[in-house]
């Protein structure tokens, strides 16, 4: 079987050994990412950390940590657009339907939306957005 391997991109630092995340993220060990993005200073003064896993032109994965009680409201541009809880639960808001998302559970969206997340509690979730667009010479 194929097994893609990709160049991580990330802002974040690791401040105890002061290197990159990078080098953790190609372990593709979630919960060793998890708890190094939940180590940020930035993390325990409130704030929600992000990494990028995957950027492409045509798909970005992210993986989201946030604290309980966080909301994020955003608009779906993307041709599909997959939450994937990895800890916590997470309720998600559309202007006509709810869904909760326990850990391991996914919801994929392939409609351009607005939606709200609002975390229960502290969670962890990747967020895939891919676009159908192929910037290929051959594609008529």
């Amino acid at each position: 079987m194929y097994k893609e391997k990709t160049a991580f991109i990330t802002e974040s630092t690791i401040d105890n050994n002061k290197r990159s995340i990078n080098t953790l993220l190609n372990s593709n060990d979630l919960g060793l990412m998890i708890s190094h993005l939940k180590e940020e200073p930035s993390w325990e003064e409130g704030e929600l950390k992000s990494a990028i896993l995957l950027r492409s032109p045509l798909k970005k994965i992210l993986l989201t940590v946030i604290h309980a009680g966080t909301v994020i409201s955003s608009f779906q541009n993307g041709d599909s657009l997959t939450f994937q809880v990895i800890e916590g639960i997470l309720n998600l808001h559309f202007s006509n339907a709810s869904f909760t998302l326990n850990k391991g559970e996914v919801l994929i969206m392939n409609e351009k939306l607005k939606y709200r997340i609002n975390s229960v509690e502290d969670s962890a979730f990747l967020m895939i957005l891919a676009s159908g667009k192929q910037n290929n010479k051959y594609n008529s």
